[in-house]
């Protein structure tokens, strides 16, 4: 029993939206899924965002380190990421992609980043966002629960109604 219950934790800390019926198909009782889903989710945001925190922060201390000893050809290869600046053949690349990030933070930013992160994305990729673009907001990491909680309730709510 226990190791299924940790099994439906761990998805949901990765795929939250898909974890309650798999929950409920390998035979957990309909209370004791939700608040496993939902604790695996909030589990799984709160990890993934200290953790990226803290790749962020190691990433920006070496990458002088890195960029010292890089030969100059690789350094062209990767489109001068040292420098800051890129070469056109990877800037046409990685365009974008870039755009699209842009696009989507200007058009629905934090409150969009939100309610998207437990169903449309997945919960590492939303907190390594939040980390990336909104660590200083106040009230993130509580924002971010409540949206956690409020779909699973909807999530469970759902799949009661709807069997």
């Amino acid at each position: 029993m226990w190791i299924k219950i940790i099994s439906v934790a761990l998805l949901a800390s990765i795929k939250y939206l898909a974890t309650l019926p798999y929950a409920l198909f390998i035979g957990l009782e309909y209370r004791e899924a939700t608040i496993v889903v939902i604790a695996g989710g909030l589990f799984g945001f709160v990890f993934f965002f200290y953790l990226s925190g803290w790749i962020i922060r190691r990433v920006k201390r070496l990458k002088p380190a890195v960029c010292s000893i890089m030969p100059m050809s690789i350094r062209q290869f990767t489109g001068n990421v040292c420098s800051g600046r890129s070469t056109k053949k990877i800037r046409k690349k990685g365009a974008g992609k870039k755009r699209f990030i842009v696009k989507v933070k200007k058009k629905y930013g934090f409150w969009g980043l939100i309610i998207a992160t437990p169903v449309l994305l997945s919960i590492p990729l939303g907190a390594f966002l939040a980390n990336k673009y909104y660590r200083k907001r106040q009230h993130l990491v509580l924002y971010m629960s409540i949206s956690i909680v409020l779909w699973g309730t909807l999530i469970s709510s759902a799949v009661s109604l709807f069997g």
